[in-house]
């Protein structure tokens, strides 16, 4: 009973199992045998009937466990193979084989142990491999769904991508031709790949095409892209912070909410571009085809704009305040609560632009043409107004205190309701002006020039 991790159903072990067995059945019978069979000195004593209810109890607990250990373990080849030779009186002969085949020494051919270790290595081979390609099964799914998982919630480093790899080797490559094949391997993989937050920093792509290339929060910090074709591209999110895009085409791109602080675009085509929410503050936009193009609620603070076309160009809520405009073309624009304070509009052509509720405070407007504007509710204090063309404008509830009339066309103009010194007026040129009062002035009509 030592061993009781090889009981088998062996006769040696039914007879262990029914020892317990008889003990107990001996000891209940003591217990309750009745009392006229015990003799009259052993009726008095108490002591038999415990220690027969004790030892039936140990008995009980003996067989049970000697039969869930019976019930449990199979019996092992090698322990039938002892069983099988014990009669034999080879049992010993057996065992010492088996501790010889187990410190690795070659047992020869033909003998009765070398069919049973080698039964006995097949079937625990075949149980251990069977348990373990259950167990492994399972763990290799968990570990899939593990990895599936992480690959969901971890962002990709797309930089460690082989093919953005290789356009980017390409692209710092002193060559300009394999720099431009290298920018249209880029536009190319920019479409089956997202390329969000690539970092092209200070990179040369000068000439390159990159036509409806998505370049989406990608980083163009100082990049040279000057005379590249950017139509149609996305750059919404990007940084362009000094990048060079001098005579670059970047018309119906979208650049919301990108960064262009300091950049270059004089001369460039943002043609119908859409620069919603951008940042140009310092940016250079001399010579800029911005007609059409969307630009609300942007920053374009001391942005140099002379000389630019912005025809059409929508500038509604944007920040335009110490920028240069002169002669600039914002004809039919919209401007309306733009903040144009301090600005230089010199020689600009304002013709019919929108500019409900806009602040002009000190701004110098000498010799623009503001033929038909809306400026009903905008702020022109202090604004500098010699030589200005205002014919036809509408100035319903605008501020002019200070303003400079000198030379100033004012024939048709409505200025009912303004805030104005009247006195600033007598400088200006009056034909058909509509006073802050409502009342009609005529007084350089017909043919009558503005008083030197």
């Amino acid at each position: 009973m030592s061993e009781l991790s090889n009981l088998e159903r062996s006769p040696a072990n039914l007879f262990w199992l029914g020892l317990p067995v008889g003990l107990t059945v001996l000891s209940l019978g003591m217990a309750f045998l009745p009392e006229q069979l015990l003799e009259e000195k052993l009726r008095e004593a108490k002591t038999v009937r415990q220690i027969s209810l004790f030892c039936a109890g140990v008995g009980t607990f003996a067989a049970i466990s000697m039969g869930y250990k019976l019930i449990r373990h199979e019996p092992s080849v090698e322990s039938n193979h002892l069983v099988d030779f014990a009669d034999t009186g080879e049992t010993g002969a057996i065992e010492t084989t088996l501790a010889e085949f187990s410190t690795s020494e070659s047992i020869p051919d033909g003998t009765g142990v070398e069919l049973a270790v080698s039964s006995i290595t097949t079937d625990d081979v075949t149980r251990d491999d069977v348990s373990t390609s259950s167990i492994t099964t399972d763990d290799v799914a968990t570990d899939a769904e593990i990895d599936a998982d992480v690959e969901v919630s971890e962002d990709v480093d797309i930089s460690q991508d082989p093919d953005v790899q290789s356009i980017l080797l390409r692209l710092v490559s002193q060559d300009e031709l394999t720099r431009l094949e290298a920018a249209i391997a880029l536009r190319q993989l920019s479409r089956t790949k997202n390329l969000n937050g690539l970092n092209l920093n200070g990179l040369c792509l000068r000439g390159a095409n990159l036509t409806q290339a998505n370049l989406s929060h990608c980083d163009l910090n100082s990049a040279d892209l000057s005379g590249a074709n950017l139509s149609g591209a996305n750059l919404n999110h990007a940084n362009l912070s000094q990048a060079n895009l001098n005579c670059a085409n970047l018309s119906n791109a979208n650049l919301d909410t990108a960064n262009l602080s300091y950049a270059n675009l004089s001369a460039a085509n943002l043609n119908q571009a859409n620069l919603n929410r951008t940042n140009l503050s310092q940016a250079n936009l001399s010579r800029v085809d911005l007609s059409q193009a969307i630009l609300t609620n942007s920053l374009l603070i001391n942005a140099v704009f002379e000389g630019a076309n912005l025809n059409q160009v929508n500038l509604s809520g944007s920040t335009l305040d110490g920028a240069i405009l002169n002669r600039v073309d914002f004809s039919q624009g919209n401007l309306s609560e733009t903040s144009l304070r301090a600005t230089r509009l010199i020689g600009a052509n304002l013709r019919r632009t929108r500019l409900h509720r806009a602040k002009l405070n000190q701004a110098v407007l000498t010799g623009a043409i503001l033929d038909g504007a809306t400026l009903d509710g905008a702020d022109l204090y202090g604004v500098e107004l010699n030589g200005a063309d205002l014919n036809e404008v509408n100035l319903i509830g605008a501020v002019l205190i200070d303003a400079n009339f000198s030379r100033t066309n004012l024939s048709q103009a409505n200025l009912w309701k303004t805030v104005v010194d009247p006195n600033n007026l007598k400088a200006a040129f009056l034909c058909g002006t509509t006073f802050p009062d409502g009342s009609l002035e005529n007084r350089d009509c017909p043919d009558q020039k503005p008083p030197a």
